[in-house]
């Protein structure tokens, strides 16, 4: 009986003792990896709840691009042996069947045991051929092999000879092309070249030596001069010149200055008559990419190299796919130039990719904000522009993205205060850290299905929002290293699928919620870097999934007995640094403990509060009320004179207001910011 393991896509029998092997034409390729109890793991951020717009490509091809995102992660060796499996995947889809191919890639169950498995083919096909030449060899035709094998070899023996007419044309035809900075010059140029930019080759003219004689003293003279000259020494360089600082500067410029984004209907979709697209939104693709081309500065990599000609489906970190509404029509649906270290901006025309689904722009130098245009992308499924150089506020066109479910704008420059509509977005995973946002966060959180919400190294203030408990399918939270005040809302309780919940590096301050409780699914609770007070219960380190609670740089003073208990057997990570915990290592002087210790915060009145001098003049704390005099002098009877003991009375003390002087000389703790 067949057995199939569940989560992936093999079928092994129980009868065959080589369990994940495969046989490749004669051969047997076995990997040891592969048996019944083997399951693959998931990805960080699965998105198995959605529909994929895009159809998957072949399983050939997939395999590729996956080897490949994982071989750019690695380093050193790694590496090596990474790419070096990609190049023997390619040899292996020449010299071996289709069908034996995808056997393979499905048997190894993975992109690490898939690299073995190349190896091991590419040795034995190695092997296999040096075999065959060695029978080749004991024949009489020896002369034949040798002369066969010579013509197979790919590049030639250099021969010490002068090249031919034929390799210096092709030497020519194989040269780097101008670079886009330079194409950009010459637009601004308005058809003209610059100065540094030779306008023909140069001719070889042979001259008689009284001429060269003659001529000695003043090229020996022009020489100088012209390498003294940057711009001039530019031009002997034949390779694209990098773009400069000051280059970069003047674009942004010129790109934040420039004329607001005209309509999509106003756009000229002018082409050369002589291409010939498939169909009209092939077409509008075309205009698109070449406008987009146009704004790229830099392109270090080459990754729009055969951004030419009509069939925009072969360009690179492009992928066509059937129209959604017409599947006779193929149609541009995924832009991917992930790492393309690529500077330049968005321009309007890139509207025209009505069926555009995936974007990745992760890891470039594209700057400037949205074009406006960008709304009518309806179907944009992923944007993913993380790690570049936009700037401005949060990019309004995005809110008008219907079916946006992956939103990812981290390490950018966005500013200003975050728009309350992306809340109400069907969104699921919603990442935001590390820009420049600031103000309250909007009080309509809650209304979010996101299931991912980073928000981390912002500078956002004020409290967090209650209903974020009503957050129905929230997985990871993160709040870390902004300005947030206030106590922790009980809400939080509510969240029942919530696994990662981060707030450190606040100003958060209060006990810990009763209702975290209720989290039966959280791993990793870390309050670290906050004010923080009170007592840790025994509830919250026996919740069935908590393996870690950080709780570093507060003012805890209590830590219950199953806490510790699960520390010693190591069944709980708790860190617990600089507090206020008795017979711990590494805690806060008693003289700062007991001073804030002796105010608890109560978190029905502090509000949003920052706890810090200035606050604590006019924050009330529970407790009985401080005895503060009436500066107004008030008429008290004057007791009985009394002769016995002779004795001069000591005059009345004079009445003046009080400062609360039991917090203006109160050493406070430092503020976050300041440790």
């Amino acid at each position: 009986m067949a057995t199939k393991i569940p989560g992936t896509m093999m079928t092994t029998r129980s009868v065959n003792p080589y369990v994940g092997c495969t046989r490749l034409g004669t051969m047997r390729v076995c990997c040891s990896s592969r048996d019944k109890s083997y399951v693959p793991k998931l990805e960080p951020f699965s998105r198995k709840k959605f529909d994929r717009i895009v159809r998957d490509p072949p399983l050939i091809k997939k395999t590729e691009n996956d080897l490949a995102d994982y071989c750019s992660t690695m380093e050193g060796d790694a590496s090596y042996n990474c790419w070096k499996a990609y190049f023997e995947l390619k040899e292996l889809e020449k010299e071996a069947p289709k069908k034996e191919v995808e056997k393979v890639i499905l048997e190894s169950g993975g992109v690490k045991t898939l690299i073995g498995c190349l190896h091991g083919i590419s040795e034995i096909h190695k092997t296999r051929k040096k075999l065959q030449n060695q029978n080749g060899s004991n024949t009489g035709n020896s002369h034949k092999n040798k002369v066969v094998s010579r013509a197979r070899k790919e590049c030639p023996v250099p021969d010490g000879l002068p090249k031919s007419l034929e390799e210096i044309e092709e030497e020519e035809t194989w040269k780097m092309p101008d670079s886009s900075f330079t194409r950009l010059l010459r637009a601004k140029a308005k058809g003209t070249f610059p100065a540094w930019q030779p306008l023909a080759k140069p001719k070889v003219v042979f001259l008689n030596p009284f001429t060269m004689q003659t001529l000695g003293s003043f090229f020996y003279i022009s020489l100088i001069f012209i390498f003294y000259i940057s711009p001039f020494s530019i031009a002997l360089i034949k390779y694209p010149v990098p773009v400069t600082r000051r280059g970069l500067t003047s674009l942004k410029q010129t790109n934040l200055n420039r004329e607001p984004d005209p309509l999509l209907d106003s756009i000229k979709i002018e082409v050369d008559p002589n291409l010939k697209f498939e169909n009209p939104r092939l077409k509008k693709a075309y205009v698109a990419l070449q406008e987009w081309k146009k704004a790229m500065i830099s392109d270090p990599y080459q990754m729009t190299k055969n951004w030419v000609g009509p069939d925009v489906c072969l360009y690179t970190g492009v992928v066509c796919s059937l129209a959604p509404d017409d599947e006779n029509i193929a149609t541009v649906a995924v832009i991917d130039l992930n790492f393309g270290d690529i500077a330049g901006y968005l321009v309007p025309h890139l509207g025209l990719l009505s069926d555009l689904a995936i974007v990745h722009l992760h890891s470039n130098r594209f700057f400037g904000i949205f074009p406006q245009t960008l709304s009518y992308l309806k179907r944009l499924f992923e944007l993913d522009v993380s790690n570049n150089h936009f700037s401005g506020p949060f990019p309004s066109p995005v809110l008008a993205m219907s079916s946006l479910r992956f939103l990812d704008i981290r390490y950018n420059e966005f500013e200003g205060q975050l728009p309350s509509q992306i809340f109400d977005m069907d969104i699921d995973a919603l990442i935001l850290n590390n820009n420049r946002f600031y103000n309250h966060l909007p009080k309509n959180m809650g209304n979010s299905p996101a299931s991912i919400l980073v928000l981390s190294n912002n500078k956002f203030s004020g409290c967090i929002p209650r209903n974020l408990g009503q957050m129905p399918y929230l997985e990871q939270v993160s709040f870390a290293n902004n300005r947030l005040t206030g106590c922790l809302p009980e809400e939080i309780g509510m969240l029942k699928y919530l696994i990662v919940f981060d707030v450190r590096k606040n100003n958060i301050s209060g006990p810990i919620p009763k209702s975290l409780e209720n989290l039966k699914t959280i791993g990793k609770i870390d309050l670290s870097c906050n004010q923080f007070s009170g007592k840790v219960d025994d509830s919250i380190c026996t919740l069935p999934t908590i393996w870690n609670i950080t709780i570093t740089d507060n003012y805890f003073n209590e830590i219950g007995a199953e806490c510790d208990k699960l520390i010693k057997d190591h069944k709980l990570v708790l860190l617990n640094k600089d507090n206020c915990l008795a017979k711990k290592l590494d805690q806060r002087p008693e003289k700062n403990c007991s001073l804030v210790l002796k105010n608890p915060v109560d978190c029905k009145t502090i509000g949003c509060q920052q706890r810090d001098h200035v606050d604590l003049k006019n924050r009330k704390f529970p407790g009985p009320p401080l005895k503060v005099q009436d500066p107004s002098p008030k008429t008290t009877p004057t007791p009985p004179k009394v002769q016995d003991p002779p004795h001069t009375p000591k005059p009345p003390p004079v009445q003046q207001p009080t400062k609360a002087p039991a917090f203006n000389d109160v050493i406070l703790p430092p503020k976050t910011g300041s440790r």
